[in-house]
């Protein structure tokens, strides 16, 4: 029977001269990193490669050692023009030569002041953008050095901008409350001394001043969860949100409106997840007078009925344990809170005035609770809250009772990080997920492989998948890598990471496992780690695990062994079990 391992050795070629022997193989020599010629505008970058084991290597005619499984990497400084390298391996009186060529681009010069110009290809704007005055607006281009530059726009005239480095230009637009105008374009001009040699530029993207007419409102319209961002830029995130949701649009930046949460929070949604309703559709409000609460099996569900769908945020607090939900544009007339006799998981509900004009309930917990999930049901909002699974053999080592997700990271044509011998993340993700499933397994657990063979799944549908299989825990594996231009041998070592304060203990108690294993140096942990998998499964424990660094010639000698792949996946299962036994019992205990 072929098994995973021996398809991912013959695949990779390196693992399959280690298995046939050197005398069997021809000598051979090759770059992984980067895997061809390349073209760059970096100081420096990071190379790898490999030679059959054994082999004598050089690089540039420099004695270079290898790893036991003939690995190499390195870090190479660039020159301007053309850096060539030449890896050449002897064994046995043979040779093999590998040629690679980075070209390292020159930096931008100054342009030129003959002719005075300016960059049209460089002024901003260079995107849509609406602004709701009173507001601002930063613009700059590149041009010619040492010149008098000023931008207009609408009654805006010949407004002074500041040369912030040679030939950088910047300024900033004020927009008084009430002003308006219809869409413009940003005008530049960059004169010499006394009016001479004067340049010219209009910026791309348009510029709209919102009026006081009818605002302008939006409904999400996704399949699915629709991201909220705090900056324009998309780096971080408020949370999520359901289909049919109504937001009142300020501004917008490119592909982003900007949406007034409430008068003093404003977040940014992508264009192409919502749709602009009809002029005159109100602002999106509701009055909330009652809360009543369910009681399931599993969970208690919060219910939450409003008049239309409106936006929320919901923030998880440990210390005491507690859920915060913020219902923006809700009025309270609270007069009804129903909270259920037996209920396991919910403490106690109540209001906490909010100066910022929105709705903020507090969701007190009996103990850490295991996940939520948030949804609306026609205009009601229900806010499930997951009680701890129950688990009868526990005290043994075992789960039975437990359903857990494994998700090997990367896919089909999206490979990850690659090692200096050429193995793919993807491939490795996926034995090492394989391994760690059938151990869950054999301790009575329920498993689900989120990702089957080299399907793609995105990451939405890895969400999808852990949620319908009833997962209690998902599982995230990957390894790591450094950049392009980082030193190979910087960094080393295993890494876990979580998003949701309700999942950082169990991936601490597993860090932490990890950690104490030989051969293994530990790296990093780290909390608020937004990737969607961790992120967007709420009802569940989920956390992501880097087993090591592909980049360290170390860590890639050691991960590649049956040895270490049982070793590793043997600890993430005894942190689960060590976390459960812990978390468990104290949760019952709390409960009694």
């Amino acid at each position: 029977m072929i098994t995973v391992t021996h398809r991912l050795s013959v695949f990779l070629g390196l693992i399959c001269l280690l298995s046939v022997g050197t005398d069997a193989a021809p000598l051979k020599v090759t770059f992984t990193f980067p895997e061809r010629n390349t073209t760059t505008s970096l100081e420096q970058m990071r190379y790898a490669g490999y030679t059959t084991p054994g082999a004598t290597l050089s690089i540039n005619g420099i004695p270079r050692e290898t790893s036991s499984i003939g690995a190499f990497a390195g870090l190479l400084s660039l020159s301007v023009g053309e850096n060539v390298l030449i890896a050449e391996a002897v064994l046995d009186g043979a040779s093999a030569t590998a040629r690679l060529v980075i070209t390292r681009n020159p930096p931008p010069s100054p342009m030129s002041t003959e002719p005075w110009q300016i960059d049209s290809n460089s002024c901003s704007p260079q995107t849509p953008l609406w602004i709701l005055p009173p507001g601002s607006l930063s613009v700059r281009f590149r041009g010619s050095p040492g010149g008098i530059a000023t931008c207009s726009i609408g009654p805006h005239k010949d407004i002074a901008m500041i040369e912030s480095s040679p030939g950088i230009y910047e300024g900033e637009l004020m927009f008084r409350f009430g002003e308006t105008f219809d869409e413009g374009k940003v005008q530049f001009e960059l004169t010499r001394e006394q009016g001479h040699k004067k340049a010219t530029a209009t910026a791309k993207g348009p510029v709209v001043l919102l009026g006081t007419g009818s605002p302008i409102i939006l409904e999400t319209h996704s399949e699915e969860p629709v991201p909220v961002y705090r900056t324009a830029d998309g780096r971080t995130r408020y949370g999520d949100l359901p289909s049919g949701v109504r937001l009142e649009a300020v501004g917008r930046m490119g592909s982003r409106y900007e949406v007034a949460l409430s008068p003093q929070q404003h977040a940014f949604v992508d264009t192409a997840t919502v749709l602009r309703l009809p002029d005159g559709t109100p602002r999106p409000k509701s009055a909330l007078t009652t809360i009543n609460t369910e009681l399931k099996q599993d969970r208690t569900v919060v219910r939450i009925p409003l008049s239309a769908r409106l936006p929320y945020r919901i923030t998880e607090l440990i210390d005491p344990p507690r859920l915060e939900l913020r219902i923006f544009g809700a009025k309270s007339d609270l007069w009804w809170i129903t909270q259920r006799y037996g209920d396991r998981t919910v403490a106690s509900i109540r209001e906490n005035p909010d100066s910022d004009g929105t709705c903020c309930l507090v969701i007190g917990l009996k103990h850490d609770h295991w996940g939520y999930w948030i949804d609306y049901d026609k205009t009601t909002l229900c806010l499930e809250i997951l009680a701890p699974p129950n688990l009868p053999d526990l005290s043994q080592g075992r789960l039975r009772g437990l359903v857990v997700a494994v998700d090997p990271g990367h896919r089909g044509r999206n490979v990850g990080a690659r090692s200096s011998s050429g193995v793919y993340e993807k491939d490795l993700n996926r034995e090492l997920g394989i391994r760690l499933e059938q151990k869950i397994r054999s301790l009575g657990a329920e498993t689900v492989i989120v990702r089957q063979g080299d399907e793609t799944v995105s990451l939405q549908e890895r969400v999808n998948r852990a949620r319908r299989s009833g997962a209690d825990i998902l599982i995230s594996i990957h390894n790591n890598t450094v950049g392009e231009s980082t030193d190979p041998a910087s960094a080393r070592g295993v890494s876990v990471y979580s998003y949701h304060p309700h999942s950082e203990q169990i991936a601490k108690t597993v860090f932490d496992r990890l950690a104490g294993l030989s051969n293994l140096e530990p790296w990093a942990y780290i909390t608020g780690f937004d990737f969607k998998p961790i992120r967007g499964s709420t009802d569940m424990l989920g956390f992501l695990v880097e087993c090591s660094f592909l980049s360290h010639l170390g860590d890639e000698e050691w991960i590649l062994s049956t040895e270490a792949q049982d070793r590793v996946t043997q600890a993430i299962c005894d942190g689960v079990i060590g976390f459960l036994q812990q978390r468990l019992t104290v949760s019952l205990s709390n409960n009694d």
